[in-house]
């Protein structure tokens, strides 16, 4: 068995991070994912074998005996999502008169409510969506009302399955989400009181 002895020294190393605080998170992973990459080569070293799936960099001889490298691409996702990364938001002409717009203390399921109404009375069709086209849709239209993150989307219209249906990967409002996101709209217009929360 061949040895070999590695060194890694890091001096001087700061990092200073500004922003918001519901971008913290991925903003960690980020630099987490930064400093796991200066550190992939010595694993690579240590156990070639046990290798992960993901983006990095792979050793291989060539048929002359040098080494060559080549990145290893991580397969599309799929599941929950319901959609690719390349589906589209849906688009409507949204009228700030009839609808308002959605209010940033509300939670990501009224935010998702209201907006499946908005678009139900604005196209004159149900509206029925994957988890990334609620996602990008609001978060293109309506950033400044705080972000939706797809990942969340499954998670928290599941638990409200009394308002929120969901077939082959498309979620749509049900009666009792009809309801709830009537009263939001009046809410986001101003003609009614902010409910309790």
């Amino acid at each position: 068995m061949s040895k070999f002895k590695l060194k890694v020294k890091l001096s001087g190393l700061e990092i200073e991070v500004e922003g918001d605080q519901e971008h913290a998170p991925k903003i960690a992973e980020n630099i987490g994912y930064q400093l796991s990459q200066i550190m992939q080569p010595a694993a690579l070293i240590e156990a070639p074998e046990n290798r992960h799936e993901g983006p990095m960099i792979e050793a291989q001889n060539t048929a002359n005996g040098s080494r060559s490298t080549r990145r290893r691409r991580r397969g599309n996702k799929t599941g929950t999502n319901g959609g690719s990364e390349t589906t589209p938001a849906t688009t409507w002409n949204h009228n700030l008169d009839r609808f308002g717009t959605p209010l940033q203390e509300w939670k990501s399921v009224q935010k998702i409510a209201w907006m499946l109404l908005v678009i139900e009375k604005a196209n004159g069709t149900k509206a029925e969506m994957s988890t990334t086209q609620i996602a990008r849709t609001f978060n293109e239209k309506f950033k400044s009302s705080g972000i939706i993150y797809k990942g969340n989307v499954a998670r928290d219209l599941g638990t409200t399955s009394d308002q929120f249906g969901e077939m082959e990967g498309r979620w749509f409002l049900k009666d009792k989400g009809r309801e709830a996101a009537e009263k939001l709209i009046l809410e986001a217009t101003g003609n009614l009181a902010p409910a309790a929360k």
